[in-house]
């Protein structure tokens, strides 16, 4: 599953499944709060990827985002961490 953010109103705790959350510690758009606050919607094999100094924006190659915060990383770099969290999670899954 790709999701923009985390899952406001979709439950994905009863389920066995394994996810993982990436997102920037600069991202604007999905607060601190709401990513705590939304995180009992995850399941218990959730692995959480925090990208220091990421932001909304530089996940993709999205143009301005109102409200986004300013990333202090390159994009190259924020991707490589994206991209890296990915083939683990997909090592995981196929390993199973």
């Amino acid at each position: 599953m790709w999701e923009r953010s985390h899952p406001r109103e979709l439950g994905l705790s009863d389920l066995d499944i394994e996810v993982t959350r990436i997102y920037g510690s600069n991202d604007g758009l999905a607060s601190k709060k709401e990513i705590y606050q939304f995180a009992v919607n995850l399941t218990a094999n959730t692995h959480c990827v925090r990208i220091a100094g990421g932001n909304y924006r530089q996940i993709s190659y999205y143009g301005y985002q109102i409200g986004d915060g300013p990333a202090d990383i390159p994009r190259k770099r924020q991707q490589e961490i994206m991209v890296d969290a990915i083939i683990r999670q997909l090592n995981r899954v196929h390993s199973k």
